[in-house]
């Protein structure tokens, strides 16, 4: 293996490494991002080693895209050994929201399915690098028996340099022997770099991404179901028996716009050859498939061929654009509902598991802090895949990456480690950039706000599984503004303080309307799955449900006792007593008045709606969780672990309804800062290392 990475990175260079870094410990760095090329080139250099090649043997990477259906991007990858070229395959893709998120990952198919995760700081030092994946370790040890994958050298450096008689030795042994391998004989870490710095491998060879489970059972499944309407263009009548009598012209009509494009593809064959000719099955297919996708590819005849024939096809729908859109949202949302009935088993038990995992984390006091599908993982008989994924008893919930966990210790006197700054916005909240010695004087119980971030995260992950959409996406989109105030505040100009809370407040609003709507938008699924809680977790929401109930009945009677426009007794006790249903109607019926006393006495009424909705939610909630059963609602369930992870969090604040706002009064917009580079250093801080 001596010298046999004559490059650090790909054949493609990203800039020189400088010889010594400078120290850079309570300083933001940019994160450093990896071209997917950058990773193929690590594994050419790795194939080179694997068939024995010297490190000056010519080697070269070609994308096989055009014969590559599947996720991913596929390539080859070849060496030349003497006057031969020895060549293998390797897929390879990306993960996540890169763009944002503290680690760049990939997917990758080597022999073996591995992930490749890019850290945002570069990693130079052996020391550094092997004292991270000894902490990550160690929680995996606080959560045993509890499955979780995180980096070790053998994904790799098995591949290379086997270990002796590594059968008789368990995977802490051989981790053990590569540690010291590399600490005797530094010219092998080079095996682990990529750009000149450390990067992590792990092994997923046995298990699943959650995120690919997610798609497959969402996307993927919704794609197969619209590909069975291809043969509608030549009989209907199973049109008719999927989309109902009162859809059937939409089917007459295509087969019209289908005879069509028959007649033109005729035309357009006379000016090429005959191997252009394409029959009535891959007409009807390529018809079909680009009906229902329009960015779908036709897959026959010579390229100059299919362009021509894609403009025909795209110029015939467009001139009936309202029939193809007609088609278009009915199909689409009959595939989702039948999608969603077919595997309504596997959502039950995904999100049974996760609760499940989130009970576990919470026994061991193990906080991840970065939850988001891509980071967590089901384990079951390989061999019965995906068919285990029905039965919550067949599978189990595990975690990939733990570099932001953090072991909350058990003793309040005993003080909390500092965990790696940052999130993934889609999955985190303010307090996820805030260092421990804020947030332990701001709040009563930092290790509870620990607990909340991957309560908080995991309301997210299980919307989406079981609606196959995110969830609080325009609330990410707010953290380039966010974390551009705290830059602000963190460089002395403003209060960090009053920074913090004037973000949380205007994060928390939003997060509240947009959970609310988009709930309420897709009850009709969330209410479908059902999903057995933990009772560990069932006792942390009824006490928080009845004493939330009985502070907002607080706020009430003091905001009624509050207010000098009614003054009279028995007008104080209507208000404090009557529902938001009546405020709403008092609201209605006020009128247009511009008196100051009149605008007064309707803000008074639309804060007071806003609380009144929020009393009689939990009260509703509180009945609902009353039951002994241990299964409910998803719907239910996410409120109740919403509203508890708002409150800890200091976001329990109702927004003022839609309904209490008079139909003149135009919203306040919040503007969307992005996440440029800036941005980026702040989230990416080393602070905390």
């Amino acid at each position: 293996m001596r010298n046999r990475f004559r490059r650090e990175g790909s054949p493609k260079q990203v800039g020189k490494v400088p010889a010594k870094r400078k120290k850079t410990t309570g300083k933001p760095l940019a994160p450093r991002l990896i071209n997917q090329e950058d990773v193929v080139g690590f594994f050419l250099e790795l194939y080179r080693m694997q068939v024995g090649a010297p490190a000056e043997a010519p080697g070269k990477i070609e994308s096989l895209e055009a014969e590559h259906h599947g996720p991913g991007n596929l390539y080859q990858l070849g060496v030349q050994i003497g006057d031969k070229w020895k060549s293998r395959r390797m897929t390879i893709s990306p993960i996540g929201e890169t763009a944002a998120a503290r680690s760049q990952c990939f997917y990758v198919i080597y022999d073996t399915h591995m992930v490749v995760k890019i850290p945002p700081v570069p990693i130079r030092d052996y020391s550094d690098y092997i004292r991270r994946i000894q902490y990550e370790a160690g929680v995996v040890k606080a959560l045993s028996p509890r499955k979780a994958l995180i980096p070790n050298l053998s994904v790799i450096l098995s591949k290379v340099h086997r270990v002796a008689e590594a059968a008789s030795q368990t995977p802490e042994q051989i981790e053990t022997y590569y540690i010291d391998l590399l600490k005797r004989s530094p010219e092998y870490q080079r095996g682990l770099k990529i750009g000149g710095a450390f990067v992590f491998f792990m092994d997923l060879s046995r298990d699943y991404f959650l995120g690919h489970v997610m798609t497959g059972i969402g996307k993927q499944d919704v794609k197969e179901r619209l590909a069975e309407d291809s043969g509608m263009t030549v009989d209907c009548s199973g049109f008719e028996a999927r989309y109902g009598t009162e859809h059937v012209w939409i089917c007459f009509d295509l087969q019209t716009l289908f005879t069509r494009f028959v007649k033109g593809i005729r035309q357009i064959q006379q000016s090429f050859g005959p191997e252009d000719a394409p029959g009535d099955a891959q007409l009807r297919d390529g018809y079909h498939a680009r009906l229902r996708d329009p960015s779908a590819q036709l897959s026959w005849g010579s390229g100059s061929f299919r362009q021509a024939a894609a403009e025909l096809l795209d110029n015939v729908f467009e001139d009936e654009a309202d029939l193809v859109a007609a088609y278009r949202k009915l199909a689409l949302e009959q595939a989702r509902d039948a999608s969603f009935k077919r595997n309504q088993p596997v959502r039950n038990a995904l999100v049974t598991n996760l609760l499940d995992l989130l009970h576990w984390l919470g026994k061991r006091r193990v906080a991840i802090r970065d939850l988001k599908p891509d980071n967590l993982f089901v384990s079951g008989d390989p061999s019965r895949y995906p068919l285990f994924l029905s039965s919550a008893q067949d599978f189990s919930a595990g975690l990939i990456d733990l570099e932001t966990a953090i072991i909350c210790p058990d003793s309040p006197e005993t003080p909390y480690p500092q965990p790696q700054l940052g999130g993934t916005p889609t999955y985190a909240t303010p307090s996820h950039f805030i260092p421990n010695k804020h947030l332990d004087e701001w709040f009563p119980d930092l290790g509870r706000i620990y607990f909340m971030q991957d309560w908080y995260a995991l309301i997210g992950i299980m919307y989406t599984v079981v609606t196959g959409e995110r969830l609080f996406q325009r609330t990410a989109e707010l953290f380039g503004g966010i974390i551009y105030s705290l830059k602000q505040a963190k460089s002395g100009k403003k209060s960090l303080e009053q920074v913090y809370w004037s973000c949380n407040d205007r994060f928390w609003r939003m997060a509240r309307e947009e959970f609310f709507s988009k709930t309420a938008r897709r009850a009709q699924y969330l209410t479908a799955v059902i999903a057995e809680v933990p009772e560990e977790i069932l006792d942390q929401l009824r006490p928080f449900l009845t004493e939330a109930i009985s502070t907002q009945r607080s706020r009430v009677d003091d905001a009624v006792a509050n207010q000098t426009l009614i003054r009279k007794e028995d007008a104080q006790r209507k208000f404090r007593k009557c529902s938001y249903q009546a405020v709403i109607q008092v609201i209605e019926k006020s009128g247009e008045g511009n008196s100051p006393q009149s605008k007064r006495f309707i803000a008074f009424c639309q804060e007071l709606g806003a609380m009144k909705l929020r009393q009689e939610r939990l009260q509703q909630l509180s009945e609902t969780f009353s039951s002994t059963l241990p299964r409910y609602p998803v719907r239910h369930i996410l409120e109740a672990m919403f509203e508890q992870a708002a409150t800890v969090m200091g976001g329990d604040t109702e927004p003022i309804p839609e309904a209490a706002v008079k139909p003149d009064a135009e919203p306040e917009k919040e503007t969307a800062m992005p996440m440029d580079k800036s941005t980026l250093e702040f989230t990416h801080s080393t602070e905390s290392a």
